[in-house]
């Protein structure tokens, strides 16, 4: 895919508000024939749209290596939108209530507890070429996040960052970024929910792709218009 057609991306995310994009040409991906398959790094593109070396980075969805993390609706549409733009997708789970869904959009399904460090390094570790992690275990909408989204964000940017995943956009609160300020080099988008109106899943999914796709955001928390805390 060209740098014009990647990052064309963004506006075809923005153009699904009221339908379901066209679904990618790219092999479907499944556990038998994902492992080595896209291996490959991306450029890091900086503000001025240079190639450079900068950690700043507009991931482009096709043929990109991702993890998303979550079990809410957000996190579903995350991956169904990231597998329609033609990502290999692997979708983190504790449970095992959406393993077909996940698994009928063309995603693998890791099934790891994310306050667990041993099975998140464990998990992480095992994804060839992995650019960049989407997650919304920093949502109070995220099933468990009382007990257990404070850590398993840790775990999750701690992993990232030394696998040097090249973005990280976390749908959680602004005190996150402490996170992840621990690490250099470990780019960031976070998306804080809004505390006010309702947002559909789709609104706050394509809020969470769009800043993984475009480098405007980077290193910001970024209050949202589309993310809800109640999503």
């Amino acid at each position: 895919m060209s740098l014009a057609m990647c990052m064309s991306v963004s506006s075809s995310i923005r153009a699904t508000q009221s339908g379901s994009p066209a679904r990618s040409t790219s092999r479907p991906m499944t556990a038998a024939t994902s492992g080595g398959y896209f291996q490959g790094r991306l450029p890091l593109l900086s503000r001025r749209g240079r190639w450079s070396a900068v950690p700043r980075a507009a991931i482009c969805p096709d043929n990109a290596s991702i993890l998303v993390a979550g079990e809410s609706d957000v996190a579903l549409e995350v991956t169904r939108l990231l597998r329609d733009q033609g990502a290999w997708v692997w979708h983190l789970q504790q449970a095992e209530d959406n393993r077909e869904h996940i698994e009928g959009m063309g995603a693998i399904v890791v099934k790891a507890d994310a306050a667990r460090a041993d099975q998140i390094d464990a998990a992480m570790a095992g994804i060839d070429g992995l650019q960049a992690v989407v997650s919304t275990l920093g949502s109070i909408a995220e099933p468990g996040t009382s007990s257990g989204g404070t850590l398993g964000t840790v775990n999750l940017v701690r992993a990232a960052a030394g696998l040097s995943v090249e973005k990280f956009v976390l749908l959680g609160a602004g005190e996150a970024v402490d996170h992840f300020k621990i690490y250099d080099g470990l780019n960031y988008v976070i998306i804080e929910p809004r505390r006010e109106g309702p947002a559909s899943a789709q609104e706050v999914a394509q809020t969470l792709v769009q800043a993984l796709v475009t480098d405007a955001e980077d290193g910001k928390v970024v209050p949202s218009s589309g993310a809800a805390s109640s999503a």
